[in-house]
Formats: C-alpha cells, structure tokens, sequence
C-alpha cells in the first residue's frame, strides 16, 4: 500500500510558475496586480469583503487569490467565492490571513493563507 506523503498546488503566471508543497491539503495561487480586477470585483467578493478591501488593487487582488488559493486546496468542487469562501479583514501589512469556507452540507472549515509579493505580483499560500 503506497502512502500519501504529501499535497501539491500549482500556480503560473506570464512570468511566474510557483508550487507549494506540504504534508495536508493546500492551495496557491500568483496573480498580476492589474485594473481588470476591480472590474470583476463584484463578482467573487462579498460586500464586507468589498467595503474592506477599499477598492485598492492590491486588496482585491489579495482576496482573487486568497479565494483561488482556497478553492484549489478545497480540491474544487463547485465553490461559489462570493457566498461560500469569506477572507476575514486584513491590513496592507499583514502577512498572515484567514478565511473560512462553507461548503453545501458540509461542516466549515477555518484555513490559514499567507500572503507574499513578488514584484507585480500577489501571491497566497491556504494551508
């Protein structure tokens, strides 16, 4: 019988591949800090997530990729990102986040993310 002895997510981007690897379920996810998403905003964030993130680039693009991250460690199955994964508020500062999922008929899971930059570019790690 062969043992699982760890989980992988992977992310890429134009100029970016980035993998995590750790021992139980996890997720990644490296987005360029571009307008666009302030376009499609309304579409993945919920309105206390909205009315934290300021409408600043960097705050949205946190949250895009904080929900991606989650939804890949959650083996991505049929989550909605703006009613059933919530990012608690956060600063520009902070490192280290959470956010909790709730799937349909399931018990709700609490998850930690890290945040990291690397040029241009947000990237969050959910564990």
């Amino acid at each position: 019988m062969r043992h699982r002895i760890a989980e992988i997510s992977l992310t890429h981007t134009a100029r970016y591949i980035v993998v995590a690897i750790y021992p139980f379920a996890v997720g990644v996810d490296l987005e360029h800090i571009a307008p666009k998403i302030a376009r499609i905003a309304p579409k993945f964030l919920s309105e206390k997530e909205g009315e934290n993130a300021s409408d600043t680039l960097e705050s949205l693009s946190t949250y895009w990729c904080a929900k991606e991250a989650l939804y890949k460690l959650n083996g991505r199955h049929g989550l909605s990102f703006k009613s059933q994964i919530f990012v608690e508020d956060f600063t520009e500062d902070d490192v280290f986040l959470s956010a909790t999922i709730y799937p349909t008929q399931q018990t709700p899971s609490t998850h930690t993310l890290q945040r990291f930059w690397i040029d241009d570019f947000c990237g969050v790690v959910a564990i």
